[in-house]
Parts: C-alpha cells; sequence; structure tokens
C-alpha cells in the first residue's frame, strides 16, 4: 500500500494515483503532524521539501517517528550557495539554509544516517533569446557552488545492519 501525503493535491495528482489503480491512500497532511502511527513506513521520500519547512527540527522528528527502524529516506534540498542564488540572489520561500555537510548533521541529530549523498544540477546560464529559460544539466560538477541540488540516502538506524538499497554494497553505502 502506498500512502502519499502533501499539503495540497491537484487534480492531476488524484487522477494520476486513481487511474493506475496503485491501491494508494492519499491525504492532505502536515509533515509536522503525520496521521500515522509510530513506526509504520519503510521508505520516505521528501524531494526538495525540507527547505521550506517553517519548522525544520519538528518535521524531521516527525518523518523519524513514523519510520521504522532502518527505514530508508529518500530526499534532496536545494544548494542556496549555488551560483543560481548568488546570480539571482536568496530564494524567498526557503526557510531552512544548510549546506551539504550541516544536512547530515541535521538529519543526524532525528537518527537518520548517511547512506549515500551526490551533488547534481550544474546550472548554465543561458541567454533568454537562445532558450527563453536557463539550463540545469544533471551532471556533477567539482566546485561544490556549480551543483543546484543536493541528494541523499538516510537509514534510520545503522545503514549497514539495515541495508536495503539495492545496487550498492553495505560496505559502500555509508560514503562521506
Amino acid at each position: 500500500i502506498y500512502n502519499a501525503f502533501d499539503y495540497s493535491l491537484n487534480d492531476f495528482h488524484i487522477d494520476r494515483l486513481v487511474s493506475r489503480k496503485t491501491g494508494a491512500n492519499i491525504a492532505v497532511a502536515n509533515v509536522e503532524c503525520i496521521p500515522l502511527d509510530d513506526a509504520v513506513v519503510d521508505i520516505l521520500v521528501c524531494m526538495q521539501a525540507f527547505i521550506h519547512f517553517p519548522n525544520f527540527d519538528k518535521a524531521a522528528a516527525e518523518l523519524a517517528r513514523v519510520a521504522k527502524e532502518g527505514a530508508h529516506l529518500i530526499c534532496s534540498i536545494s544548494n542556496n550557495a549555488s551560483i543560481l542564488y548568488q546570480v539571482r540572489g536568496p530564494h524567498p520561500d526557503f526557510t531552512h539554509h544548510c549546506t551539504f555537510d550541516e544536512f547530515i548533521a541535521d538529519m543526524k541529530r532525528h537518527g537518520f544516517n548517511l547512506v549515500h549523498r551526490e551533488m547534481r544540477g550544474l546550472w548554465i546560464p543561458m541567454p533568454k533569446w537562445v532558450t527563453g529559460r536557463t539550463v540545469t544539466l544533471p551532471v556533477t560538477s567539482t566546485d561544490i557552488n556549480k551543483n543546484l541540488t543536493f541528494f541523499y540516502v538516510f537509514c534510520k538506524g545503522d545503514p549497514v545492519q539495515h541495508s536495503r538499497i539495492s545496487g550498492i554494497p553495505a560496505q559502500a553505502q555509508v560514503s562521506v
């Protein structure tokens, strides 16, 4: 069973889930008060959302509450120090600002241990007359400030003991 929670669901999300007959349960919920019992979730996915949570610690604690021991959290955050934001200025909706390493420490405080991390999203400013927009390439730059997005996989508890991510050997999952 797939449980989907979001602070808002639009017709597109609902139609997509219902048309696939996935057995999905969908609900509008606040990450600071997830309507689930303790320790019932195996996999949590939180893409580009942590930076928008008004109370990061409360949200992370709530995710830890619903996660089973050994559950994996797959998430991403924007790199606030990237060249994009140096050029355009800070994003007005970002409430949680942290570096690549600070986010790992933030999650560890809530019982999530690092399994894997990487940077992606090389931003290339293009003249608007060429594309009408800027371009982000799905590659990693050696310069941390040129990467727009940080990706992480965390494990609640010991990542070696609870290794379930296929394709990444347990000993390689704890990489920094």
